[in-house]
């Protein structure tokens, strides 16, 4: 439901309801700039923004539209706001008497909304896309690939391996550890055994 005129319910968008789109494609009809408010850290779009969001939203997820319905829905989730409803207010009034008469598999998709960057500038809106060239751009002419030289053969350096007598012995870092080892033990027997006075 609109609560008090500023935003809609989440209960209706997770609904698939067309019913719920019946309901409130008035809403949508209101020719309200689009200015976005703040209100805390929340954001909020004027009512009629939200109220398209939320069709677009059921019209999307709701088994009772057809595929194509479906599929057009959910193609206008990143076009600019006023263009996206202004495409409802086309849709709605070529679809409303489906609504009336509960017969939703007739519903129609509408047309497609061009996205933010083409509806912020005009042009290709308008004249249509680019002619192909603009858009792929012949390649240039592969250039010949430099030949590469095999390497000379690789050169094997040997390093010589240090002899017995270079190395340090073990054996005195081994008897180091094994005293200190003993030396704790004797230790902590020694504290655990109880004195007698």
């Amino acid at each position: 439901m609109v609560a008090d005129g500023t935003h809609v319910d989440p209960g209706f968008r997770s609904s698939g309801s067309p019913v719920a789109i019946e309901y409130f494609a008035p809403y949508a009809f209101s020719q309200e700039p689009y200015e976005p408010s703040m209100n805390g850290d929340v954001g909020s779009a004027p009512l009629s923004f939200l109220v398209t969001n939320m069709i677009f939203d059921i019209l999307s997820d709701s088994s009772a539209f057809t595929g194509e319905v479906i599929s057009w829905a959910r193609r206008t989730r990143g076009p600019d706001p006023v263009s996206r409803r202004e495409e409802f207010q086309r849709w709605w009034a070529e679809n409303k008497i489906h609504f009336e008469q509960e017969d939703y598999k007739a519903v129609m998709p509408g047309h497609p909304i061009p996205n933010v960057l083409e509806a912020m500038d005009g042009k290709r809106h308008k004249e249509g896309p680019p002619p192909l060239e603009e858009t792929h751009p012949k390649q240039p002419a592969p250039v010949s690939q430099p030949t590469i030289a095999k390497p000379a053969a690789a050169t094997v350096v040997q390093t010589p391996t240090p002899s017995v007598e270079s190395q340090a012995p073990v054996w005195p870092w081994a008897v180091g550890v094994a005293a200190l080892i003993a030396a704790s033990v004797g230790v902590l027997k020694r504290r655990s055994r109880p004195t007698c006075r």
